[in-house]
């Protein structure tokens, strides 16, 4: 699985089905390229691993490479942010037994939604947000409050 946050706090996850284990550089190209907007300024942080290469160069973006040393300062704190999500993830995977492998792709972006306005705002504003999705309707409610449209869950 691969696990993508922006620079505002939004992630998004693709599923790799066919393959265990590191993906090639051609499937990191297909899984992100699309949803990254390479304008200028834009930075790729990353772990070092080879299959980042291609993407940077294909999209033409900046390189912030960051390989893992035990007790590196500087990539514990280029890499926070996505170290404490992929732990939430793991626990929310490890939490709901009845997740079906065919829709681990689904479950991964719902479980990134609510981490990322979990950070925003708390448990509290996390839930107010899905509730307020999922009973209401965008003529019954103002979305600003949510991230507003073109998230994740909208698409």
């Amino acid at each position: 699985m691969a696990v993508a946050i922006d620079s505002l706090g939004q992630g998004f996850c693709h599923v790799y089905y066919d393959k265990a284990g590191t993906p090639t550089r051609g499937m990191a190209v297909s899984a992100l390229g699309g949803r990254i907007e390479p304008r200028e300024g834009t930075t790729i942080a990353h772990d070092d691993a080879q299959c980042h290469n291609l993407l940077i160069k294909t999209l033409g973006v900046r390189d912030d490479c960051h390989k893992f040393v035990a007790g590196d300062r500087e990539y514990e704190r280029a890499m926070a942010v996505l170290s404490n999500c992929c732990s939430y993830l793991r626990h929310s995977f490890e939490s709901h037994s009845g997740i079906k492998f065919g829709k681990l792709e689904a479950y991964g972006n719902f479980f990134l939604y609510r981490w990322s306005h979990m950070r925003k705002g708390g448990l509290r504003h996390a839930v107010d947000c899905m509730m307020t999705r999922l009973s209401s309707t965008p003529k019954s409610h103002l979305f600003d409050d949510c991230g507003g449209e073109g998230e994740i869950w909208s698409r």
